[in-house]
């Protein structure tokens, strides 16, 4: 009998540390998303200003490609950090990722 009590017990602290969990990761993605969203907004900004400082198209548009290579590397990070927290991807899968990257660079 104190067995089927404890059990009962363990079922719902693990429903309650689901709940906790599913919680926390809606936090977490709704931060990176509003993350996301800012370097974007960044960006735009970046372009206007740099319009007012340089004469030159080119310096522009550098300049704006650089703020949007930002954007989207927070994207591609949000994106892993996201698969880390659904299931699909492990921290090892993003270390063997970030390796590859790495080999590319040189």
């Amino acid at each position: 009998m104190a067995d089927m009590k404890d059990q009962a017990k363990a079922a719902g602290e693990f429903k309650d540390n689901l709940d906790k969990a599913a919680d926390s990761q809606s936090k977490i993605k709704q931060n990176l998303d509003e993350i996301l969203f800012e370097q974007r907004n960044l960006a735009n900004e970046a372009r206007g200003f740099s319009k007012a400082v340089f004469d030159n198209n080119v310096q522009v548009n550098a300049t704006a490609a650089a703020f949007r290579g930002i954007a989207s590397i927070s994207s591609t990070i949000n994106s892993k950090i996201e698969d880390i927290i659904t299931g699909e991807k492990t921290l090892n899968d993003l270390q063997k990722d970030r390796n590859k990257l790495r080999e590319k660079e040189n």
